[in-house]
């Protein structure tokens, strides 16, 4: 294949008029984001050296699998470095740092505005003791940790400037392969081509749009 052109997703319908992404519980949101945020970790399903069940994880914004302590209650993640939200306001293309991460992950499990605390049961605290590094404490072992740390229905960096940000329910703006462009509920989603994604050689399309109908 050739990179370049447009690509049109026919999913499974409109999202329901809301970007909103930790407010309101909404799988297809979500999914919408899936183009335009990255997570820590990203799942290995859909790739074709994997088993389409797998439920194994691969770095995404993080440098590596995370250092576990011995009695499994702390992860310590390194970050990628360079990486940058997207070149729209409210970020204007700033670079994404630990505290980032650290916003993320209290405002998912612990804002009292949150839609997704009780996925958090097993979130203790997030520290960061430099720029490029989060260290994530569970109040017991948990197994599912990494995968907790995988972005599929939550779990994606987000910017504090957007989440609390007027156009938080109207616009996605992330650290992703895609930038958003527009969202005419119910017809399209559309977005193009992040010029500056931190991994090189994606994404492949000029542009993309998503049907809501």
């Amino acid at each position: 294949g050739k990179p370049g052109g447009e690509f049109i997703w026919q999913s499974y319908g409109d999202v329901g008029g809301s970007t909103e992404m930790v407010r309101i519980r909404n799988a297809g949101v979500h999914q919408l984001g899936g183009l335009t945020h990255d997570s820590l970790y990203e799942f290995n399903n859909g790739k074709p050296q994997f088993e389409p069940t797998t439920d194994s994880v691969a770095p995404n914004l993080a440098t590596a699998l995370p250092e576990q302590s011995p009695d499994q209650l702390t992860y310590t993640v390194k970050l990628k470095p360079g990486v940058k939200f997207h070149n729209v306001p409210p970020t204007n293309g700033r670079e994404m740092t630990a505290e980032d991460v650290k916003y993320t992950f209290e405002a998912y499990a612990q804002a009292p505005f949150s839609a997704f605390r009780n996925d958090y049961v097993w979130f203790d605290s997030i520290q960061v003791p430099d720029n490029s590094t989060v260290v994530i404490k569970t109040k017991y072992p948990f197994a599912d940790t990494i995968q907790s740390l995988a972005g599929k229905d939550d779990g994606e960096i987000l910017a504090r400037e957007h989440l609390e940000g007027p156009d938080t329910a109207r616009t996605l703006v992330g650290t992703g392969p895609y930038i958003f462009v527009s969202y005419d509920a119910p017809n399209f989603t559309t977005y193009r081509k992040n010029p500056d994604y931190h991994t090189r050689g994606i994404p492949y399309f000029d542009t993309i749009k998503r049907t809501g109908n």
